[in-house]
């Protein structure tokens, strides 16, 4: 069970989405420490995630058509914003900022982005309750399975870091960053409209 757990949570964290594409523009435009900030940030907003399912709170979310459409609609907005950011920014040859601004900056987006997407909570109240067994104690194996969860997440984070940091030499010309904007921008508008339309 536990294997299979595993495996059904890494083709989830394989496929491409906002997360993956606000990790591998960090690591190229702002280097590997505030990418890691950014994969904190996502790894906090998991085990939110799985706390409020735990404590069945996702489930008021799923039922509550008026409180979940709010919370979708907020997660849209802040996904265009990030797609407005991505497209209005200038050309400047990328330097690794270390200012505690920048990391502050880069660990609120990384939180945000993935908490402010209902369907992630909705997905761990739908997910992980197929691998809990009704005859042990239910918050221990959440708090279990919860934690695999966001250590899996954390080490895909990680290697998308580390991906794009490779490419990061090929990308940081004028071209480059063009060819970045219109690519992460694009992975955010389609996050959007998937959003807006769920």
């Amino acid at each position: 069970m536990l294997s299979l757990y595993l495996i059904a949570l890494s083709a989830a964290y394989l496929l491409p989405g906002p997360d993956m594409a606000l990790l591998m523009a960090q690591s190229i435009q702002r280097g590997i420490a505030n990418a890691l900030l950014t994969a904190i940030g996502l790894a906090c907003a998991r085990a939110l995630h799985v706390l409020l399912s735990a404590l069945g709170l996702a489930a008021l979310l799923a039922t509550h058509t008026l409180l979940f459409d709010a919370v979708r609609f907020l997660g849209v907005l802040y996904l265009l914003w990030m797609a407005y950011k991505m497209i209005s920014a200038t050309y400047n040859k990328p330097t690794r900022v270390t200012t505690t601004q920048s990391y502050l900056y880069s660990f609120s987006q990384g939180l945000l982005t993935n908490l402010l997407n209902p369907k992630a909570l909705i997905f761990c109240a739908l997910f992980l309750p197929q691998f809990i067994e009704q005859d042990l104690e239910l918050f221990s194996q959440y708090l279990y399975l919860g934690s695999l969860l966001v250590i899996l997440g954390f080490s895909f984070d990680c290697l998308y870091i580390l991906l794009a940091s490779q490419a990061r030499h090929y990308l940081q010309s004028n071209l480059g960053f063009k060819l970045q904007k219109i690519i992460f921008s694009s992975v955010f508008i389609a996050a959007a409209v998937r959003l807006s339309m769920s």
